[in-house]
């Protein structure tokens, strides 16, 4: 699927896209990110500068999204638990990582991790919030067996973001609460 396309899926969903590179490190040409965009006008120039490109998005509240991305093995093992003990996601739109983990894409709520420090993003052991500041490489596609790269699980056009549950909500609120009182205790 080319650039336009893609990005259109996205946009049309109220997704903040840009053009990457097309490798697995996923590098914004000239920093497009910053620029990112529904617009199909400002796409369609993007996919005749940049025809190959695969497509960023940019997380937080211009998209409306936070994702919580989750590690293989560690943070596999981590919702592993969070499940045993009765906490769930719920049904939210899935994608897979480079590195064989997963992202779970949520509605962005204002305020909930935007003050956290860049280094304390990990609210769980092997588990990550992304929101405003952040992006992330589009998924590839809808997973087939055996296909390499990104791909989607659960498309947030078959399943749109959710709220994310309370309960995480609150782990994250704490989570802020305990960086932000180490950044005052390292301040000179």
């Amino acid at each position: 699927m080319d650039f336009f396309l893609k990005a259109m899926e996205l946009a049309r969903l109220g997704f903040h896209v840009f053009p990457m590179s097309d490798n697995a490190h996923g590098v914004p040409h000239a920093d497009l990110r910053k620029q990112a965009t529904d617009d199909s006008a400002m796409l369609s120039v993007w996919s005749r500068q940049y025809p190959g490109a695969a497509v960023g998005v940019e997380v937080g509240e211009r998209s409306g999204l936070m994702l919580l991305v989750v590690a293989d093995p560690t943070g596999l093992q981590t919702v592993r638990q969070l499940h045993a003990n009765g906490r769930d996601f719920g049904r939210a739109p899935l994608s897979t990582t480079f590195s064989n983990g997963m992202c779970v894409w949520f509605r962005y709520v204002p305020g909930v991790l935007d003050t956290v420090l860049n280094d304390a993003r990990e609210i769980l052991p092997g588990v990550s919030v992304l929101t405003t500041g952040d992006w992330i490489r589009a998924p590839d596609g809808v997973r087939k067996a055996n296909a390499l790269g990104t791909t989607w699980l659960e498309p947030p056009w078959i399943t749109p973001p959710p709220t994310p549950p309370k309960w995480l909500l609150k782990l994250i609120a704490e989570h802020a609460e305990v960086a932000a009182g180490r950044a005052v205790e390292a301040a000179p």
